[in-house]
């Protein structure tokens, strides 16, 4: 593991939130222990990145605020055999790339992988919300990956059976090109709430749809409901040509 250099939170570009410990959610009480450092760009593990959904406007809105004001917050991460693999952050990375910088503030946790990931949620609940689908993605992970079943997902969240029920239905009942839409930001949660309604072998078709005419949250969902009270295939074929009459 290099020898990274240890900053002073107190920098005056870099206004980082001085922290000591830090708590993970659920049933876990004990802190994590921390500390903020200084890490290349190169040096970070992005294996998490495919848990998130790539939103270019959000990154170039982070560009933009870390080109006036520089990095005010430290990105998260753990350190690992492997390297140092990101938890939270990954804008400011991909912005910090864009920017040319070389590092990088970096809160560095001494957590294991599945602490790691249901972190990944909970850093996203207490600022920008983490998609209902990104939260779908990791609990989906830690549930076959990590073999934690749906109660002890609840306990380590922090979050009630129901909810773990209904993040894990939301992934469970998608066309896998759906999902990679998600992944890509091309669909929302709000569109992907709507096409879990559908079949799975008619979710394709309606999604090209969306995305072709932008369609909002509201006009996807009354799509939808024109699809499945169509009479015939004949009229959902109607429907798909000419969306504007289902809305």
């Amino acid at each position: 593991m290099p020898d990274h250099k240890r900053k002073d939170c107190k920098d005056g570009h870099v206004r980082l939130e001085k922290i000591s410990h830090l708590h993970l959610p659920g049933e876990n009480p004990n802190p994590v222990g921390l500390q903020i450092e200084e890490i290349s760009l190169s040096e970070f593990d992005l294996s998490l990145v495919e848990m998130r959904i790539m939103n270019m406007s959000r990154i170039l809105q982070v560009e933009q605020s870390m080109r006036v004001h520089g990095q005010l917050q430290p990105v998260v991460a753990r350190a690992h055999a492997g390297g140092i693999q990101l938890i939270d952050g990954y804008k400011r990375l991909y912005a910090a790339e864009d920017l040319m910088m070389d590092t990088l503030q970096c809160r560095l946790l001494e957590v294991d992988l599945d602490q790691a990931k249901v972190l990944l949620m909970s850093y996203n609940w207490t600022g920008q919300s983490l998609a209902p689908y990104e939260e779908a993605v990791v609990l989906k992970d830690l549930l076959e990956t990590h073999h934690i079943d749906q109660r002890r997902l609840a306990k380590l969240t922090g979050k009630s059976t129901s909810w773990v029920s209904r993040r894990l239905s939301l992934i469970g009942k998608l066309d896998e090109g759906v999902c990679a839409e998600i992944r890509m930001g091309s669909l929302s949660s709000s569109h992907a709430r709507s096409l879990m309604r559908l079949p799975r072998g008619n979710q394709a078709a309606i999604a090209r749809v969306i995305s072709l005419y932008k369609l909002t949250s509201r006009e996807a969902e009354k799509l939808v409901d024109a699809f499945l009270e169509a009479s015939d295939e004949q009229d959902q074929g109607a429907i798909l040509d000419f969306p504007e009459r289902g809305n």
